[in-house]
């Protein structure tokens, strides 16, 4: 989420030019206290950029002795990887560890490249391989940065 100043700048408008903008509807915003912030898929919009983000593919189980699951879930989404999103860059990451667990090695690593502005999507089998509490905190922050 971006200030109106970095907006402004990276479109080359004044900051009052922006604020106008989001009052108008021209820019989407989110309220934040009080000023406003845009997501950076709005500059993009505005600028026609289309951010080439990667496919990040994610599997999870709690013990060791589910492998052979975790190679399960990574064989299917590899395979729905490539008839549903052909051509894609593809990134897979895996985490042996519950799902309550926050610190896990690859999950902590999926959210470093969200915030890089990395990814584009990310793809679990089922939420809660993903994570067993607070998927719809990790969805708001996803598409802040315009990941689905």
């Amino acid at each position: 989420m971006l200030r109106s100043g970095e907006v402004a700048k990276r479109l080359g408008l004044h900051p009052l030019t922006v604020r106008r903008w989001v009052k108008e509807g021209k820019i989407a915003g989110v309220p934040i206290g009080r000023e406003t912030r845009m997501p950076l898929t709005e500059v993009e919009r505005l600028l026609g950029e289309q951010r080439a983000g990667m496919l990040v593919l994610y599997a999870r189980v709690s013990g060791h002795d589910q492998k052979e699951d975790l190679q399960r879930q990574v064989q299917q989404l590899e395979q729905w990887a490539l008839l549903a999103r052909t051509g894609k860059p593809t990134h897979t990451l895996t985490d042996i560890g519950s799902g309550r667990h926050t610190e896990r090695q690859h999950l902590q690593k999926l959210l470093a490249l969200v915030q890089d502005y990395q990814v584009a999507e990310v793809v679990v089998t089922f939420a809660e391989r993903f994570t067993r509490f607070g998927l719809s905190y990790l969805r708001t922050l996803f598409s802040g940065y315009g990941v689905t």
